[in-house]
């Protein structure tokens, strides 16, 4: 898969901002910004080679993202605190839909983006 283009305004303005998905996957990965945005100039295929090689993405080290990754903003996980304030300012327009994570609640910004 090759890249697509640029990050959307609404993207780039939190790209790599302190307390958000990207900050807590990097510091989850021992991944500097300056290490991201290198990796960023490249195919999906390079990125995804590249982040294999990493010592630091071991298998375990990915299983447990992905335990995280759900539940992002659920209680006893990062972004717990963030997400009630999410969910009542940039994403009040989606607050009906009563997501219960980070990544639920940008799932359904975007369905709602879509329709």
């Amino acid at each position: 898969m090759q890249r697509i283009g640029k990050l959307p305004p609404e993207y780039v303005a939190r790209f790599l901002a302190p307390s958000s998905v990207d900050e807590v996957f990097l510091s989850h990965f021992g991944i500097t910004k300056d290490e991201i945005v290198g990796a960023s100039s490249r195919t999906d295929n390079e990125v995804a080679a590249w982040f294999s090689g990493l010592s630091r993405a071991t298998p375990e080290r990915i299983l447990e993202w992905n335990h995280i990754a759900v539940n992002l903003g659920k209680q006893g996980f990062p972004l717990e605190t963030r997400f009630p304030i999410g969910l009542a300012t940039t994403y009040a327009h989606i607050a009906h839909l009563k997501p219960e994570s980070i990544f639920a609640m940008l799932e359904g910004d975007e369905g709602v983006a879509q329709n």
